[in-house]
């Protein structure tokens, strides 16, 4: 019967061949003629136990070449040692065996060889040993080759270990090398194959401690051993390169040449006359990163403030994952105030002063501002504080508002709650947010960021929150507010003021401004009525002393009430009987009232209000579906598109101006539109200036917007022009 191996080979077609790739006619050559089963050896001491060598210049004693690869067993080149060597170009699936009659591998460890990979670097290359004519398990070769893999144009050593191939302490007869993919390759060529043992056994107890700047190694001893050679990779399974040029006496090493943060893999093995012996397993050690020194900057490095005025700083900390600081004033107090956020504000005092930010993470670490506090410089003296509301910020992004063209931005809003807690939303799902980056730029440019706290519709919040009861938590409240959001003040709009609120609401008044003397307190008041002189009640005087402004919310001044005629939204002149209402009345009666010019402000709308039914001023109203809308229906934006289909007119008289269709619009009805145009801003300004009122508020600052993407505001820059230059 022939051998298992052989009919295996036959039944799938194989063709084995000589030495040479010599065809012979019985498909077999001579010396690797199957023999019957019973002609093979079965004991292990039938054998030259001596004989480890498979090939090396020639095949080994009692080996044969039973080879089914296209090979030459007298290849003259390359070689890595001798004379020749045994080159091969591999089919799919095709091989390299080597056939002993039975060897014992009793003692041995491994089977060892030179591959040249030519042309190709990581063949897919298999071997399997035989026992008893039958195949033991595949393993790839390349794992076991120094480097991790067969290289091309080069000598690779590889070491396959018995254990591996399953053959320890047994007598096998035979091993393959074979082609594993069902690919072809270029010619290969293999050297000094043997199975052999180590002399000297792998060192144990391998250690690696990574430090900041090396890795420090150390071992145990190996028996028989006059040194050791050190190997490093950058991954377990990676390729390791000799560390040592000579072989170490000792059993420590300190490898220095390496990278912050970086892994690396070692290997030792142990060298002695009779040559290098295994490699110890693999250990990893990860080099620690240098420790960052804290570093701290301040943004600006320096500011020119008005006294009193504000300004944002903020601190850059590098070097920790604690970025937090603790801010100062070199002067203390008398240099001014500064908040945990870094909001600084000015003393009243001028002179230089420092602000200091020091780093939590190292406080020997810190950065100085220096603050030159000046008076300001002449220029029109006026105010104006422009109103920005949340539920309103796509139509002005807060990163386009042109401070330029305020002294004050009035961000709403924040709302009382009755027991004198808050709702900081500010109208917006993104409204903390939005009301910091308006604060931050505002102070930026040099100018003040106001709250706006309440508004229509909250006047149960204002009751409940400053009574007794609750009034000292509900200013800690407002405080807290300030602080947070960065601010420099609040508006406090409490509508309506009815006779009950006045005690509480003068009291409340009262204790923000002893509890922050230099914060900035504004109060919006309503239009009067001139019928009515008693609208303009004197007891407001008595908030005066406490506020900086107190702003009349002089726009909507009309409406289809009994024996009203049509009129304007804001004009600044020509109030009647039945019109009774204009900007100046307005404010000469608050001031006729005991509150100062200086701190009274007039209120421009940066929207119109649109009528149907009647088409224009001086005309009788028929009842309120004359009214079409206002406040957020027609900005100054929808205005302008809407008056490309209608005309444009000025009223010298009341220095207001208006749009008229004489084909409706917008919902097929709007016969006009009352607003104001920038020739009426320019009238407000000038009234201002020439009168001694203080400046002016604008409702709203998003509702001027023409173009969201540009920031473009024309009305803003009327405003601008007509109150500030």
């Amino acid at each position: 019967m022939k051998r298992q191996l052989t009919w295996f080979m036959l039944a799938v077609g194989i063709q084995l061949s000589a030495c040479g790739n010599e065809s012979i006619a019985d498909g077999l050559p001579p010396e690797a003629s199957a023999p019957d089963d019973s002609a093979l050896p079965v004991q292990a001491e039938a054998v030259d136990e001596g004989s480890t060598t498979l090939y090396e210049d020639a095949l080994g004693p009692g080996w044969v070449d039973w080879s089914w690869a296209t090979h030459n067993l007298a290849a003259t080149s390359p070689v890595a040692s001798g004379s020749r060597a045994v080159s091969a170009t591999f089919g799919p699936w095709t091989g390299l065996y080597f056939h002993h009659p039975g060897v014992s591998t009793s003692g041995l460890e491994f089977l060892e060889f030179q591959v040249h990979g030519g042309a190709t670097s990581n063949p897919a290359l298999t071997a399997y040993a035989t026992v008893g004519n039958q195949a033991r398990p595949t393993v790839s070769i390349n794992r076991y080759c120094d480097g991790g893999t067969i290289k091309a144009g080069a000598w690779t050593r590889c070491r396959v270990p018995l254990t591996a191939l399953n053959v320890v302490n047994v007598t096998m007869d035979g091993i393959a090398i074979q082609e594993g993919a069902g690919r072809n390759l270029p010619v290969m060529t293999f050297d000094s194959v043997r199975l052999g043992t180590a002399t000297l056994s792998a060192p144990s107890g391998l250690k690696a401690v990574a430090s900041a700047t090396d890795v420090s190694l150390t071992w145990n001893s190996v028996s028989g051993a006059t040194g050791y050679h050190v190997y490093r990779a950058t991954s377990q399974t990676g390729t390791y390169t000799k560390r040592t040029t000579t072989p170490l006496t000792n059993t420590t090493y300190r490898d220095t040449s390496v990278t912050a943060g970086a892994t690396y893999w070692y290997a030792v093995s142990a060298v002695s006359a009779g040559g290098e012996g295994l490699r110890s397993t693999p250990v990893s050690a990860t080099v620690k990163p240098p420790q960052p020194q804290v570093a701290i900057s301040v943004t600006p490095t320096s500011a020119s403030l008005a006294p009193g005025a504000s300004r944002t700083f903020s601190a850059t900390v590098t070097g920790s994952t604690n970025t937090a600081v603790t801010w100062s004033i070199q002067q203390g107090s008398a240099g001014g105030t500064i908040t945990h956020s870094g909001q600084y504000t000015a003393p009243r005092t001028t002179g230089t002063y420092h602000v200091i930010a020091t780093s939590q993470a190292d406080t020997t670490k810190k950065a100085t501002a220096t603050v030159t506090v000046a008076a300001t410089q002449p220029g029109s003296g006026k105010w104006v504080s422009g109103y920005y509301t949340g539920w309103n910020a796509d139509l002005y992004p807060p990163e386009k508002v042109d401070f330029s063209a305020l002294t004050h931005i009035i961000v709403g809003r924040v709302t009382p709650k009755p027991d004198g807690s808050l709702n900081a939303a500010f109208d917006n799902n993104n409204g903390p947010q939005i009301a910091k980056t308006l604060a931050q730029r505002a102070h930026a440019a040099g100018r003040k960021a106001i709250i706006m706290v309440g508004g229509a519709g909250e006047h149960a919040g204002w009751v409940a929150a400053a009574s007794n009861a609750n009034r000292a938590k509900f200013v800690q409240n407002l405080l807290n507010a300030m602080d947070t959001f960065g601010y420099d003040g609040l508006d406090i709009d409490w509508e309506p003021v009815e006779a009950a609120d006045k005690p509480n609401l003068l009291a409340l008044v009262k204790e923000l401004r002893a509890a922050r003397p230099n914060m900035l307190l504004t109060f919006p008041i309503g239009w009067i009525n001139s019928n009515f002189a008693s609208d303009a009640d004197p007891w407001f005087a008595n908030l005066a002393p406490y506020l900086d402004q107190l702003n009349i919310m002089s726009y909507e001044m009309i409406g289809p009430w009994d024996g009203w005629q049509s009129w304007y939204t804001s004009a600044l002149y020509g109030e009647s009987g039945n019109r009774p209402t204009s900007v100046s009345s307005s404010l000469q009666g608050w001031a006729r009232a005991g509150i100062p010019k200086a701190k009274l402000g007039m209120g421009i709308p940066f929207y119109g209000m649109a009528w149907r039914n009647i088409t224009g001023p001086y005309q009788n109203f028929t009842h309120w579906s004359d009214y079409v809308g206002s406040d957020n229906s027609f900005t100054y934006k929808k205005i302008q598109q809407l008056s490309a289909s209608g005309t444009y007119r000025w009223d010298a008289v009341a220095a207001a101006s208006y749009v008229t269709f004489n084909t409706p619009v917008e919902d097929g009805t709007v016969r006009w539109i009352s607003y104001d145009s920038p020739e009426a801003i320019a009238a407000k300004g000038a009234y201002a200036r020439d009168n001694g009122f203080g400046g002016t508020i604008i409702w709203t600052l998003n509702q001027g917007c023409t173009n969201p993407t540009t920031g473009a505001n024309p009305l803003l820059d009327a405003v601008k022009g007509a109150f500030l230059q």
